[in-house]
């Protein structure tokens, strides 16, 4: 065997090499990112009636929540605590999926430069069309198939303890309860 081919040889093994190790980090950071991980007595005791708006005494709460699950759009996993088994995934805060920022061909500027010339024109008819074409270009960009999956991932959740999901409201079917938690 020459060496030249013995070069090569090993040069395509260090590249093999560098490639495995390059997919591994990154499906490492971005691909299998860990969820965190909460039992489920910590989140039904001190979260649930945060996110349902019947604890008011910790103005915090959405910051101790962002730190448990690492990222305002981070979902967490909550366990049971004897059997370590996932009960459930708790939807991120923030739920960065739903936006889909595809353009529509309406850009931010002309929409705003499109008002003023109206305001100019007709006092108050320039900021109805701009809050018309916001409207309009929010719900361009809301996935309703991740809107889906969010809301189907709280509505488990508040079956699983006690509350139902009707008419766009929460209300706990256990002891009758206002609640504030809406969708």
């Amino acid at each position: 065997m020459s060496v030249q081919r013995m070069m090569t040889d090993v040069k395509d093994m260090f590249i093999s090499e560098m490639n495995t190790v390059r997919d591994k980090a990154f499906k490492g950071l971005v691909e299998d990112f860990p969820k965190a991980r909460l039992p489920e007595n910590i989140f039904v005791e001190y979260f649930l009636p945060l996110f349902l708006g019947h604890r008011t005494d910790r103005p915090n709460w959405v910051a101790e929540w962002i730190g448990v699950a690492g990222s305002p759009s981070a979902e967490v996993e909550v366990f049971n605590q004897v059997t370590g088994e996932v009960l459930f995934t708790v939807p991120g805060v923030l739920a960065t999926s739903l936006v889909n920022p595809a353009s529509d061909g309406v850009w931010m500027h002309d929409i705003f430069a499109r008002g003023s010339q109206l305001n100019n024109n007709i006092p108050g008819s320039g900021t109805n069309f701009v809050l018309n074409q916001l409207n309009d270009k929010l719900n361009a960009c809301v996935d309703d198939s991740e809107m889906s999956k969010e809301k189907s991932g709280w509505t488990y959740i508040l079956n699983r303890y006690g509350y139902s999901v009707q008419n766009q409201q929460t209300q706990e079917t256990s002891s009758g309860m206002d609640d504030a938690f809406e969708f």
